[in-house]
């Protein structure tokens, strides 16, 4: 996808309205990404990458679940046809129940620290 859609899609899943308690969609977002949402112009201020801007131009990936993917329109603000635009999907993984097993059984005593990833002001 572009860096536009990917703007695009932390724009629509960091808004008010899908924090709202019981009712929100919320993502893992990968170590290195940050984003900035101002509540009060209600749009996303900045979506950085291991602290370099994301270009809209340049192309990125991104990994959803099925559920999502299938679901894009409501859960990302995205149409299925728009996050293909640039190429078709690729099943990586089926269970991610033995995704994480595999990388904890190699990545021992991992030290992991609240990053705030995502911010809203």
């Amino acid at each position: 996808m572009t860096g536009a859609q990917l703007i695009q899609i932390f724009n629509y899943i960091m808004r008010e309205e899908n924090r709202l308690e019981g009712q929100g969609v919320y993502f893992q977002v990968n170590q290195g990404v940050k984003a900035v949402y101002n509540d009060q112009e209600k749009s996303l201020e900045s979506l950085t990458i291991k602290g370099q801007a994301v270009q809209e131009h340049q192309q990125y990936s991104i990994s959803l679940e099925s559920y999502n993917y299938q679901n894009s329109d409501q859960n990302l603000g995205i149409t299925q046809e728009e996050l293909t635009k640039l190429g078709d999907p690729k099943v990586i993984a089926t269970n991610y129940q033995d995704v994480l097993e595999e990388y904890f059984s190699h990545h021992q005593n991992i030290n992991s620290q609240i990053e705030g990833r995502l911010i809203y002001k």
